[in-house]
């Protein structure tokens, strides 16, 4: 996958799940035509009209997209994200720790 992950197809997301080791979930992720675009844009009530049962499969995909988007999800108690500054190294993504 060296494309950005906005130009990814089905089959390239569901390779992101496989790294993800929630290989589980792919074929949802490929009966719903999920691609790149889809997968940045997914909340989790879309994950759970998927079929994406699993609290913890949902919180570790929503966490990795807003790595992957360079958000930073703030306090665990909030709903609100901001985007990370270039000199922060690190995302706090305690609201979606699985």
């Amino acid at each position: 996958m060296i494309s950005e992950p906005k130009d990814w197809n089905a089959d390239e997301v569901a390779d992101w799940l496989d790294l993800l080791e929630i290989s589980e979930t792919k074929d949802l992720f490929l009966e719903n035509a999920i691609g790149g675009s889809e997968l940045l844009d997914l909340s989790d009530a879309d994950l759970r009209s998927m079929g994406i049962a699993k609290v913890g499969h949902r919180k570790k995909i929503l966490s990795k997209v807003a790595e992957m988007k360079g958000v930073k999800l703030a306090d665990s108690s909030k709903t609100s994200m901001t985007t990370s500054t270039s000199d922060d190294t690190s995302l706090d993504v305690g609201m979606f720790r699985a």
